[in-house]
C-alpha cells in the first residue's frame, strides 16, 4: 500500500510536468513552423494544431483525475489495514474499485498516444484519385470511420502496405465504363474507405465494385499477385496487421488491414508451454479446444494435422514454433497420443488457421506490453513482454511473425 500511494504521487506530479512540458513543445514547434510558412498556410496549420491540443490537454486532464480517484481508494485502503479491517465490506469494495482505476489508468494513459485516422485516410483519397488520374479511370469515392483512432506509432506503418495495395488492385485493372453499363453498373468505378473498431482491434477496408479477381486476369498473374500480396503482409508484420482478401468474380473486391488499437496495451491469453507462461494477444485467438475433442492425422510425410468439428488444421506446438526446443523424434502413434492430451488454440490469422498446442491456460487479462530492449528487438516472434501477477515476466508472442515463419520455407525461418 505504502508503495502504491508513492507510486501515485509520482504519477500525478509527472503527468503535472507532461502537460505543462507538451505544452510549451506544441507552442513553441508552432512559432518555429509559422516562420518558414505563408500566412494562409499558418492558419490552416493554427486550426489543426488547436483541436488536437485542446484533446490532448483534455485528456491529460481526464487521466490526473484518475489517479486522483485511485489516491482516494488508496486511502480508504490504508485506513481499513490500520483498523484491522480487512474483511469489512468497506475494505472490499475499494480494493475492488482500486483495480477497475487501475485498468482505466492503463487505457487512458495508451490513448494519450491515439490519433485519429482521418489524416491517412485524406492522403490515401488524394493518392487513389491521382493514380486514377494517371491511368484515366473515372472513379467516385467515398469514406467513413476515420475518427476511429490508432496509436501513432502503427500509424506511422500503415502508410505503405495501403498505398501498396492500392497499386496491385489498380494493376488488376477495372473494367472500362462500357463494359460495367453492361453489367448493370455506373459507368465509374465506386471506391469505399472505411474503418472501424471493435474489441481493441481496428479494422481497415478498401472496397471497389469493379471485376474482382479472377484467374484470366491478363495484368497479373497468380503467381506474381500471390507475391505481391505476401511482400503486403510482410510490411504489415512489424505493427501485427493482417491482410484479408474477399473478392466476387465480375462484381467487387474487398480488402481489409486488421490490426490492435495500439501494441501497448493489449488483451492477453496468458497459456503454459513446457513448464513456462506465454502471452498470446487475444484478437488473434479463434478457439481453445480441450482434450479429447479433436483427432490427430499425419499428412504430407511426417507433418501433424488435427481434426476438429470435420475441418483440419495445421498442427504445431507453441515451443516448436518459437523453436526453444528440437521436436522429439518420436513414433507417429506416441506424438499424436501427445498431443490429444493437450490443449489447442486455434490461430485465425495468416494464410489459414493454425491448430497451436500448449498445455493449457492460466488466465485473460488486459496488460500494458513494455517493449523489447533494443539487443532484442531483431528477434522474430517477439512482440514484448509484461509482469505477472506474482511477479514473474512474461514474453508477449507476436502471432503474426510466427504464423509467417511457419509458413515459410525452412531456409528461410529465423530462430527465436
Amino acid at each position: 500500500i505504502t508503495a502504491l500511494g508513492d507510486a501515485i504521487r509520482i504519477c500525478r506530479s509527472g503527468l503535472q510536468r507532461a502537460a505543462a512540458e507538451a505544452q510549451n513543445i506544441a507552442i513553441s514547434g508552432t512559432d518555429e513552423r509559422n516562420l518558414l510558412m505563408p500566412s494562409r498556410a499558418q492558419e490552416s496549420a493554427a486550426a489543426a494544431a488547436v483541436p488536437l491540443l485542446a484533446v490532448t490537454q483534455q485528456r491529460i486532464e481526464d487521466l490526473i483525475d484518475t489517479v486522483g480517484r485511485l489516491a482516494t481508494q488508496h486511502g480508504v485502503i490504508a485506513s481499513c489495514q490500520n483498523r484491522n479491517e480487512r474483511t469489512s465490506a468497506e475494505f472490499s469494495k475499494a480494493l475492488e474499485t482500486s483495480f477497475r482505476l487501475s485498468a482505466e489508468l492503463q487505457a487512458k494513459a495508451v490513448r494519450l498516444r491515439m490519433h485519429p485516422l482521418s489524416k491517412v485516410f485524406e492522403k490515401l483519397e488524394d493518392f487513389i484519385l491521382d493514380l486514377a488520374e494517371e491511368r484515366h479511370i473515372a472513379l467516385q469515392m467515398d469514406a467513413e470511420g476515420q475518427d476511429v483512432e490508432l496509436d501513432d506509432a502503427l500509424i506511422e506503418g500503415l502508410w505503405k502496405p495501403l498505398t501498396e495495395l492500392v497499386h496491385a488492385a489498380f494493376d488488376i485493372g477495372f473494367d472500362s465504363p462500357e463494359e460495367r453499363v453492361k453489367t448493370g453498373k455506373l459507368p465509374s468505378l465506386f471506391v469505399r474507405l472505411s474503418a472501424h473498431s471493435e474489441g481493441g482491434v481496428v479494422a481497415i477496408t478498401i472496397d471497389d465494385d469493379g471485376r474482382g479477381i479472377s484467374e484470366n486476369d491478363s495484368s497479373l498473374s497468380g503467381g506474381e499477385l500471390k507475391e505481391r500480396m505476401e511482400r503486403i503482409r510482410t510490411m504489415l508484420s512489424p505493427i501485427s496487421g493482417t491482410l484479408k482478401i474477399v473478392t466476387h468474380k465480375d462484381r467487387s473486391a474487398s480488402y481489409q488491414i486488421s490490426l490492435p488499437e495500439s501494441l501497448r496495451l493489449l488483451d492477453l491469453v496468458l497459456v503454459k508451454s513446457q513448464n513456462q507462461c506465454f502471452a498470446l494477444p487475444s484478437h488473434f485467438t479463434d478457439e481453445l479446444i480441450e482434450p479429447g475433442q479433436f483427432h490427430t492425422h499425419t499428412l504430407r510425410g511426417d507433418k501433424q494435422f488435427i481434426e476438429y468439428n470435420s475441418k483440419i488444421y495445421p498442427f504445431v506446438t507453441l515451443c516448436d514454433l518459437l523453436e526453444r526446443k528440437t521436436p522429439a523424434q518420436r513414433p507417429r502413434v506416441q506424438a499424436s497420443l501427445a498431443i490429444e492430451r493437450g490443449h489447442v488454440i486455434l490461430l485465425r490469422c495468416g494464410r489459414e488457421p493454425i491448430a497451436l498446442g500448449i498445455d493449457g491456460v492460466v488466465a485473460n487479462q488486459r496488460s500494458i506490453i513494455t517493449p523489447l530492449a533494443a539487443h532484442l528487438r531483431h528477434v522474430r516472434g517477439l512482440l514484448g513482454t509484461l509482469t505477472s501477477g506474482d511477479g514473474e515476466p512474461v514474453i508477449v508472442v507476436d502471432i503474426v511473425e510466427i504464423t509467417d515463419a511457419f509458413w515459410a520455407p525452412p531456409t528461410e525461418r529465423e530462430v527465436a
